[in-house]
């Protein structure tokens, strides 16, 4: 195992990493994709609860999160039913909540607010 450091967070995976991003913003959610990628690790990308159907939000399982190591929740669309529903999952999985930061060039960055 090794760590990484993404963002003001520290992941610990066997590389690549593996990691969703969930932002209902599909700037946000492209901006935050490609700020991992750029760091060469695998990126799936999902609208969120707000945006689709959400698994979780009905209590069903969600495959989305079965093979990555780290999921990154835009603040915006993460609610505390959401949380509990994560909690509950049998698979320890490292899950963040972040705010968007814009970039200069005008991209975006996930700027970690808190963790589950």
């Amino acid at each position: 195992m090794t760590s990484t450091r993404i963002g003001t967070s520290t992941v610990v995976a066997k590389p690549p990493w593996k990691i969703l991003v969930v932002s209902g913003d599909p700037d946000v959610r492209e901006g935050w994709a490609r700020y991992f990628e750029t760091q060469g690790m695998a990126v799936i990308r999902c609208a969120g609860p707000e945006a689709t159907d959400c698994a979780l939000e009905h209590g069903a399982h969600c495959p989305l999160l079965d093979d990555v190591d780290a999921a990154y929740y835009d603040s915006t669309c993460f609610t505390d039913d959401l949380a509990a529903d994560l909690i509950k999952r049998p698979r320890l999985l490292r899950v963040f909540i972040a705010n968007d930061k814009a970039t200069r060039e005008g991209g975006h960055v996930p700027e970690v607010s808190r963790s589950i």
